[in-house]
């Protein structure tokens, strides 16, 4: 089947396959919205994209106040959700850098990255976000990377945290991140939901990870390092793994939750990081 309008896809093909038709969609694991939407898979590369794409003003529950005191509230899970990005970025490209966050939230990566030993910036178009991290010392502006005054061959470290899948234009994003980056420098996609995962297959739509108000895209290992080569990065490390879920305690959910642990250990986690250097 072939989209009007123009490509479906990144990698310009116009052709793609529905794999999932639904009215309602889990958010982040406790309720049910409804909201309908497809997802469409690119016949020629395979990258999974919502349909109809999320409207900007589907972003807003991610820029009011009661979104960052929601994460203020559980700011100790969030933190240990994080700090394995920071560790294995520290492994890729350790400090003393330059290290910019994309997506920072309220500044917990920028933190945990300056106790390190980075020089850390936080990009987040939340504005009561950025005041939080501001009033707590961390540097942290209001404004798209584009416009954050960055020297192009400036940056050691690139972070998207949970950021990359809202992004409407993947490519051109991962590209101004190539060039901004020194030669050698990391581009670091971590935390973004894996549509191969077990917990995928198994929850259909249903899955905390589709998230359709605001998730363009949904990535497996295989399209999100096409998408890292296509900006010209060399992919140096992947993994995937769970994140925190709160499956409940009767026997169905027990059952679940042993299940998608044997996933993670065979490469099949709901989350999905990687990293990309530039050459």
């Amino acid at each position: 089947m072939s989209e009007a309008g123009g490509p479906v896809c990144p990698c310009g093909s116009r052709w793609y396959r529905t794999i999932l038709t639904s009215d309602r969609y889990c958010v982040y694991g406790s309720n049910v919205a409804e909201h309908t939407y497809s997802l469409r898979r690119c016949v020629a590369c395979g990258l999974v994209r919502t349909w109809p794409p999320p409207a900007e003003h589907e972003h807003g529950p991610f820029r009011d106040d009661a979104f960052i005191q929601s994460y203020l509230e559980r700011a100790e899970l969030f933190e240990a959700l994080l700090a394995p990005t920071v560790d294995h970025v520290a492994g890729l490209a350790p400090p003393p850098a330059r290290l910019i966050d994309v997506g920072a939230n309220v500044g917990m990566i920028v933190r945990m990255a300056g106790e390190r030993g980075y020089e850390a910036t936080g990009i987040e178009l939340n504005e009561a976000a950025v005041d939080y991290a501001r009033a707590r010392g961390l540097d942290l502006r209001a404004v798209r990377l584009e416009d954050a005054g960055f020297e192009p061959e400036s940056v050691d470290v690139i972070v998207l945290s949970a950021t990359a899948e809202h992004l409407p234009d993947l490519d051109d994003t991962f590209a101004l991140c190539r060039g901004l980056l020194r030669r050698g420098g990391v581009l670091y996609v971590s935390n973004s939901p894996n549509l191969r995962s077990a917990g995928a297959k198994i929850e259909r739509d249903l899955w905390y990870g589709i998230q359709p108000a605001g998730h363009m895209w949904q990535f497996t290992p295989r399209t999100l390092r096409a998408a890292l080569e296509r900006a010209g990065f060399v992919v140096i490390a992947e993994r995937t793994y769970n994140l925190h879920r709160d499956f409940g305690r009767n026997r169905k959910q027990r059952l679940k939750r042993a299940v998608l642990a044997l996933a993670e250990r065979a490469g099949l986690g709901d989350a999905l990081s990687m990293a990309g250097r530039r050459p």
